[in-house]
């Protein structure tokens, strides 16, 4: 119970963090991102390792990989999840 003040300062924090990063996101994808996350949680979001989703290891079509690799937000049409690249953000 000591750190509980601390806990909850943080959370809060992650949180504001958290708003300000979706942001970003345009209206239309806001709202698939909002029920990803009301189904899978922390994992809504799947990154791109080489060439197929981390999620569900299906390889992306050649211009779904443009498209994200041009700043499009893309979701894998095999489990539905938002698609990133690692260190980006």
């Amino acid at each position: 119970e000591s750190t509980a003040p601390q806990l909850r300062s943080k959370a809060t924090e992650i949180e504001g963090s958290l708003r300000d990063a979706e942001k970003i996101l345009p209206e239309t994808t806001m709202i698939m991102y909002r029920r990803l996350v009301q189904a899978h949680g922390a994992a809504a979001l799947a990154y791109v390792e080489g060439k197929s989703c981390s999620a569900c290891n299906e390889i992306l079509s050649p211009n779904s990989l443009v498209e994200l690799n041009t700043g499009k937000f893309i979701f894998c049409r095999s489990c539905g999840r938002l698609l990133y690249r690692p260190g980006e953000g």
